[in-house]
C-alpha cells in the first residue's frame, strides 16, 4: 500500500512539474511561471552551464526530451536543455506553419532608394506593401516574381515614397504600360492628406480613384472594416485577419488612423500609418510604415503611434514581439524608441532608406544595436537597386534574413 501511495504521489508530482507532453518539432515558449527568464543549459542537469536565457515570448523548437527536461533548438540553431515545468506548447509540430509550406515563403524588402516596397511572395500568392517613389524600381525586381493577381496590396499611408511605384505595378499610369497586375484586395488608412491640399494630394487621390475601380475588395479607410487593436476595448492576440486566398497567413492590424493628428503636416500623414503583424507558424513580422514614435529633437520618450502601441502592449503583453521588424520611418530619429524596441525585441531589423535623405540616423541605429537586433539596410550602396533584402526559412523552420546577392 505504501509503495502504491508513493507511486501515486510521484505521478502527481510529475504532472505538476511537466506540462502535457510535447512532441519533437513542437514550438515551445516560457509559460506564465517565467516572469524574467528561463535558463537553457548545456545538458539536462540543474548544475550544467547556461547556454542562454529565454525571455517571456521567446520561442524554441523541441528536439527531444528526457524526464523533466526538453531538448530545445533556438532560432539561431543553438541547442540546449530547459525544464519542462516552465515551458508550454505554443504551436504543435507541423512542417508547414499553419498549413503553410515555409520553404516557399519569401519576404523581399526591395531597394527602391526612397521609400518602402515590400513583397511577401508565396509561390503564386502575394502581398505587396507600399511601392517606393520610383515608378520602375520596384517593378524591375518583382515583375518576374508576381503571378497575377496580387492577393493584397497595402499602402501604409499617403506619402509619395510609399505609393508612387504601385502605379506601374497596377497599371495606373496615365499611359499604362503592359504587362501589369490586378489586385484582389486593397488596404489604406483613408487619410486624404487634408493637411497638405497641394499637387501631391491631388496625385494621391487620383491614384486612389484608379485603385478603387480595379480591385474586388476596397478597404479604405481600413479601420471601417478592421478596427485596429489600439482602438479595441478588449483586444485579443487571436483577432487575426485571414484572407480567403491566403489561408494560414494571419494578419493582426495594430494601428491605422483615418483622422490623425500631428505637430506638423509630415507628422500627421505618418501618424495615419497602418501597422500590422504577420504571423506564419511560430514566426512573426512587424510592418510599421512611417509610424512616428518621438519628437525629432526631443528625448527618447515614446509619443504618437509608438505611445499607442506601447499602451496596447501593456494591455496585451506580447502583441509587439516580432522576429523581424521593418524599421519605422526609414530609421528616422522620429521613431524606434528604446521602449518600443524593448517590447518588439526583433532578431532582425530591416531599414529601408536612402543615402540622399541621410537615413538611417546614427542615433536610431545605436538604439537598434543596443537592442541586439541584426541590422540590414537598403542604403549600403549609394545606387538604388543594389541592396535588396530577403527573409526566408531555414530547414529548421527558423527565419533568416540577408542581402539578396549573398544568397545567390
Amino acid at each position: 500500500m505504501l509503495i502504491r501511495l508513493l507511486v501515486l504521489v510521484g505521478a502527481i508530482a510529475a504532472l505538476l512539474v511537466s506540462p502535457a507532453a510535447a512532441q519533437p518539432g513542437a514550438i515551445l515558449e516560457p509559460n506564465d511561471r517565467v516572469a524574467v527568464g528561463l535558463n537553457v543549459r548545456a545538458d539536462p542537469t540543474s548544475a550544467a552551464a547556461i547556454v542562454t536565457v529565454l525571455r517571456p515570448g521567446d520561442r524554441v523548437e523541441q528536439v527531444g526530451a528526457v524526464p523533466y527536461w526538453y531538448h530545445v533548438r533556438l532560432p539561431d540553431g543553438t541547442e540546449g536543455w530547459a525544464a519542462k515545468g516552465y515551458l508550454r506548447v505554443a504551436a504543435a509540430p507541423a512542417p508547414n506553419g499553419n498549413g503553410i509550406d515555409l520553404a516557399r515563403l519569401r519576404i523581399h524588402v526591395i531597394d527602391v532608394g526612397v521609400g518602402d516596397a515590400i513583397l511577401i511572395d508565396y509561390g503564386d500568392k502575394e502581398i505587396f506593401i507600399d511601392g517606393g517613389m520610383g515608378v520602375n524600381l520596384a517593378w524591375k525586381h518583382v515583375k518576374d516574381l508576381i503571378q497575377d493577381p496580387i492577393e493584397l496590396v497595402i499602402v501604409t499611408h499617403a506619402d509619395t515614397d510609399h505609393w508612387k511605384g504601385l502605379t506601374r505595378i497596377l497599371g495606373l499610369e496615365p499611359n499604362p504600360r503592359t504587362p501589369h497586375f490586378r489586385a484582389v484586395e486593397f488596404w489604406d488608412p483613408g487619410y486624404d492628406r487634408g493637411c497638405d491640399p497641394g499637387s501631391a494630394t491631388a496625385s494621391y487621390l487620383n491614384f486612389i480613384s484608379g485603385v478603387r475601380s480595379r480591385v474586388q475588395r476596397f478597404l479604405r479607410p481600413l479601420e471601417a472594416t478592421h478596427t485596429p487593436l489600439v482602438l479595441q476595448a478588449t483586444p485579443s492576440l487571436t483577432a487575426f485577419v485571414e484572407l480567403p486566398e491566403l489561408p494560414g497567413f494571419k494578419l493582426l492590424v495594430l494601428h491605422t488612423n483615418a483622422s490623425p493628428n500631428g505637430r506638423d503636416c509630415a507628422y500627421t500623414i505618418n501618424n495615419a500609418s497602418i501597422v500590422f503583424k504577420l504571423v506564419v507558424g511560430a514566426t512573426s513580422f512587424l510592418f510599421t510604415g512611417d509610424a512616428n514614435g518621438k519628437d525629432r529633437d526631443g528625448p527618447d520618450s515614446p509619443t504618437d503611434v509608438e505611445a499607442q502601441l506601447l499602451a496596447l502592449e501593456d494591455r496585451l503583453p506580447g502583441v509587439l514581439r516580432a522576429d523581424v521588424l521593418k524599421a519605422p520611418h526609414h530609421g528616422s530619429e522620429t521613431a524606434s524608441t528604446t521602449a518600443f524596441l524593448q517590447k518588439v525585441r526583433p532578431r532582425f531589423a530591416i531599414v529601408s532608406a536612402s543615402t540622399n535623405h541621410h537615413l538611417p540616423r546614427p542615433t536610431t541605429l545605436a538604439r537598434y544595436t543596443t537592442s541586439g537586433a541584426v541590422i540590414l539596410r537598403t542604403d549600403q550602396d549609394r545606387k538604388s537597386d543594389n541592396d535588396h533584402i530577403v527573409c526566408y526559412f531555414t530547414t529548421q523552420l527558423a527565419v533568416d534574413c540577408n542581402y539578396a546577392d549573398l544568397l545567390e
